[in-house]
Formats: structure tokens, C-alpha cells, sequence
């Protein structure tokens, strides 16, 4: 019944004839290079998990993901041929859902927060052309836990900055 359920929401995405246009779906573009530098992160546990990183690989290394040749005009190759690849960061978060830095209240939506942050100061550093340092800043934005957990009410600050299991850059596959 679930899976029934998922085919019957996607309908009101979009039909079935309109599911392969580059506008509904961004994989079918010819090529996703050329994009300001992109963060996805994906729960492990989510049903979206497998598309979201061949996006994430799509963009790092278009040349390598190619459309169907039957969709490939020269429109479509001079697209391919214009644009560099994106450079991307992928984290993969382990078990856990789709969009879960909605559930604000967690722990791993707050690391999640401070990964969105962290990559916003490198990719205006990038576009600026500039250096920027990534404090530790525990002391500010303390990650606090349950009396439960600790058997104190202080909070207490956590110095894990990355997530479980996280691919800090796709690098485009070396040719030979």
C-alpha cells in the first residue's frame, strides 16, 4: 500500500508525461554544471536518499551522467560542453529522514544548522575570493541536552562539528 500511495502523490506533482521534462526534473537537464556551489544533505533513511546523491555526482561531473542519447540534440551538447562542473558538498546523514533540519528540537537538526552555516561563510568566501576561518564555536552556540541524558541542567557543548558520515566535496573523475 505504500508504495501505491507514493505513485499516486506523485501524480499530483506532475503526470506521467510531464515526469521527464528538465523543469520537473532537474537529473533529466543535459548537464547541472555551471551552478553556484550546492549543499545537499540527505537522511540515510529517506526514500530520496539514492536520487540525491547522483544529483550531487550529476553536477560535480556532468560529462560522466549524460541524459539518454535519444534526448541529447546539439543544443543540449553545446550546454554540456559550455558549463564547468558545480562544486558540491554531499552529507549523507545517517538515519535519518527526509528534511530533518525541520525537526528543529534534535540534535542532529542543530549540527545540520551549523553545517548550513558553515558552508554559507565558505561559499561567500569563495565568490568574494577571500580566506575565511571556521571558528569552533561551542562556546556560542551551545548544543544542549536533557537532564535525562546527563543528570545536570547545565547544558553541555558538543564538539562534533561534522555529521556521521558526511563526503565534504565530490572531486569530477579523472580521465585518462
Amino acid at each position: 500500500m505504500f508504495p501505491q500511495t507514493l505513485l499516486t502523490l506523485g501524480q499530483m506533482y506532475a503526470t506521467n508525461e510531464m515526469l521527464s521534462h528538465p523543469l520537473v526534473s532537474p537529473v533529466m537537464q543535459p548537464t547541472l554544471g555551471g551552478l553556484p556551489p550546492l549543499l545537499i544533505m540527505v537522511g540515510g533513511g529517506e526514500i530520496l536518499r539514492d536520487e540525491q546523491i547522483y544529483l550531487a555526482h550529476k553536477c560535480a561531473n556532468p560529462s560522466a551522467y549524460l541524459p539518454p542519447e535519444s534526448v541529447l540534440d546539439d543544443q543540449a551538447k553545446a550546454q554540456i560542453a559550455a558549463y564547468k562542473p558545480t562544486h558540491v558538498q554531499l552529507q549523507v546523514w545517517d538515519d535519518l529522514c527526509h528534511v530533518a533540519p525541520t525537526l528543529s528540537f534534535t540534535r542532529p537538526a542543530k549540527y545540520m544548522y551549523r553545517s548550513v552555516a558553515q558552508f554559507g561563510a565558505w561559499a561567500l568566501a569563495r565568490a568574494q575570493q577571500t580566506e575565511i576561518d571556521i571558528l569552533d564555536d561551542d562556546n556560542i552556540s551551545v548544543i544542549s541536552n536533557s537532564e535525562s541524558d546527563s543528570g545536570s541542567s547545565e547544558p553541555r557543548s558538543v564538539s562534533v562539528l561534522a555529521p556521521i558520515h558526511c563526503v565534504p566535496r565530490i572531486v569530477p573523475a579523472q580521465t585518462d
